[in-house]
């Protein structure tokens, strides 16, 4: 029950803020929902698998969001969005898809925790070119 009330205020809240901005112009309301997902994806596993609070779990979500490389979490924003269109576009659809978008987000929570602890802080490199094929 730590986490049920402050996540409840803070569900309304964004609810809030998103209805505000959808109801002065579509834009504001897309651009509320898209910053939302794009900085506070990492926000339930912190709450969880950290023990932080509201405060603390949201300005960790929005580090972990502009850490280097942020192209990686663009993608990876990119498929939730596109994971949960799907679902949600289908009758109880959201019910199939929703599971695996969160085992998606907590796969990569990991990756970029084991980043943070290894101190990791690039992309491994791509494999090397073969001169074979260059020489054909």
């Amino acid at each position: 029950m730590d986490l049920f009330f402050p996540l409840l205020g803070f569900a309304a809240l964004f609810v809030f803020l998103v209805l505000i901005g959808l109801a002065m112009v579509v834009l504001p309301g897309i651009a509320v929902m898209l910053a939302g997902t794009f900085f506070l994806v990492y926000m339930l596993p912190l709450m969880t698998d950290q023990k932080m609070g509201l405060i603390e779990a949201i300005k960790e979500s929005s580090r972990m969001a502009l850490d280097d490389p942020i192209g990686e979490h663009v993608a990876v924003v990119a498929v939730l969005i596109i994971l949960e269109s799907i679902g949600s576009s289908v009758i109880f659809g959201t019910l199939l898809t929703h599971p695996y978008s969160c085992l998606f987000i907590l796969s990569v929570y990991e990756v970029k925790r084991r980043r943070q602890i290894t101190g990791a802080k690039t992309v491994p490199p791509s494999p090397p070119k073969n001169d074979a094929s260059a020489e054909a």
